[in-house]
Formats: C-alpha cells, sequence, structure tokens
C-alpha cells in the first residue's frame, strides 16, 4: 500500500528543481498533490503532464505571491478545489535566489527576496493552518546558506535564517495539534537556480568535491528526505534544521 494514500498536498514553487521532484515523489505515493506556481505555465503543465502519467492525482494552481491578496487566492482555489476536505502536507518550497553583495544590492532586490523567501511562507502559513488535518506535516525548504552565510548571498542567507526560525516557532505553536513542522536546508543542488554556474563543469566538479559525499546533490536527494519526514515514520521529528548537502563544506 502505498504510504500517502487518501492524504493531500501542497507544494509551493512547484512546477521546477526542487518543489517538482517533491511534488512528483509525494505523488508516487499516493498523495493527492497540489502544484502551486507564480509565472511559467509551460513548465507548470509539463509537471502536471510528467505527474499523471507516472499515475498520480494533483492539480495547478497560479499564484505569484506578490501580495497578502494573491495568497488568498490560492487558497480560494484551494477551497474551491478540496471542498470540504483538508491538507495534510504543506510544503513551503517557493524561493528566489540572487547574489547580490551589500555594495551592489538595491532596495527593491532586498525586498523582493525577503517577501518572496520569508514574507510568502508565513502567510502561506497562516492561511494553512485551519485547512491542515491534525497530525499533519509542514516543511520549509531552508538552505545550508543559513547557517554558513557567503557574502555574496547575504540577503539570502538571512531570508533562510528567518526560515529556520519560523520553523522552531511554529512547531512549539503545532505540537499539541500533533502537526510537525521542520526545515531541510539544501547544500549546491543542480537546479535552475544554479544552471548558470553549473553550466561550466569545471565549477560544478569542483563544487562536487567540496563535498563529503563528491558530487553535487539533486532535486531527487531533497525529495527523498522530504518523503520520510512526511512519512509515519518520520512522525517524532519536529523543530529540527536538517541539511542535506551530502557533506558540503566537510572536505
Amino acid at each position: 500500500m502505498k504510504r500517502l494514500k487518501h492524504k493531500i498536498a501542497l507544494v509551493t514553487g512547484a512546477s521546477r528543481g526542487i518543489g517538482k521532484a517533491i511534488a512528483l515523489h509525494l505523488a508516487s505515493e499516493g498523495a493527492f498533490v497540489i502544484i502551486h506556481y507564480a509565472f511559467n505555465n509551460e513548465a507548470a503543465s509539463q509537471t502536471l503532464d510528467e505527474l499523471h502519467e507516472a499515475g498520480g492525482k494533483g492539480v495547478l494552481i497560479k499564484s505569484d505571491f506578490t501580495s497578502i491578496d494573491e495568497i488568498k487566492h490560492l487558497f480560494e482555489e484551494v477551497d474551491r478545489v478540496l471542498g470540504k476536505n483538508k491538507i495534510d502536507i504543506l510544503i513551503n518550497n517557493a524561493g528566489i535566489l540572487n547574489k547580490f553583495d551589500l555594495e551592489n544590492i538595491t532596495e527593491a532586490q532586498f525586498d523582493s527576496q525577503f517577501h518572496v523567501n520569508v514574507k510568502a511562507p508565513f502567510f502561506v502559513s497562516k492561511q494553512a493552518l485551519s485547512r491542515l488535518n491534525n497530525g499533519g506535516r509542514i516543511i520549509n525548504i531552508s538552505s545550508y546558506l543559513s547557517k554558513k552565510p557567503k557574502y555574496e548571498y547575504g540577503a539570502y542567507a538571512m531570508t533562510k535564517a528567518a526560515i529556520d526560525n519560523f520553523t522552531i516557532s511554529l512547531a512549539i505553536a503545532l505540537g499539541p495539534r500533533k502537526i510537525t513542522v521542520n526545515a531541510i536546508a539544501p547544500g549546491s543542488i543542480d537546479t535552475d537556480m544554479n544552471k548558470d554556474r553549473f553550466q561550466d563543469l569545471t565549477v560544478k566538479k569542483a563544487v562536487g568535491e567540496m563535498t563529503a559525499l563528491q558530487r553535487v546533490g539533486t532535486p531527487d536527494d531533497i525529495a527523498s528526505t522530504i518523503m520520510f519526514l512526511v512519512s509515519n515514520e518520520g512522525g517524532w521529528i519536529t523543530g529540527q534544521y536538517i541539511e542535506v548537502s551530502g557533506g558540503l563544506g566537510l572536505v
């Protein structure tokens, strides 16, 4: 029997990369997956097609998170799709990563990263609380950089440190409802976020050699860890920051 049969999951930013891998893994274990995306209609449709071709079930909902109203719109659509059913799993994955050092970053660039990476998951979680079944799961996507920041990614690292903090406070608040809340911190992952960097195979090889396991990560590496946390076996883990990096920085 599939581990997540009869479960309903909402994955934000699920049209590509880590979010897509999470959505496909959840569906493969029987979950009905709500695939949220912001702009890329083609990528979102391809993700849904792949999910269906593999025998999974899910829907697309578009919302760009530029305002609280857009987040409310997302959940109005969730209500329309689910009726009286509730969500069991929320994955706060949507985020943006931009390389700006302190001398060159603009106020608009700083604000955009905090808006998408911090404000959106905070208010998505707020909207989700009344729609989340007791005993459910919330996974926030943090980053290796939240605890090991780099100067050129300073603003991004700050946003993910905020997510780490939010994870703990939310875990405390939702403990009485037996809802677990954890943060997953990817290291260097071969996704669209890093496509320009990893087009240079020399760079990709060098980054891989900085990990104990001698390669860069894949979206499936992250999704596999999340599958454990959303399973029954992961039900005694909450309020944790879990780095999934292959041992980045150990060598």
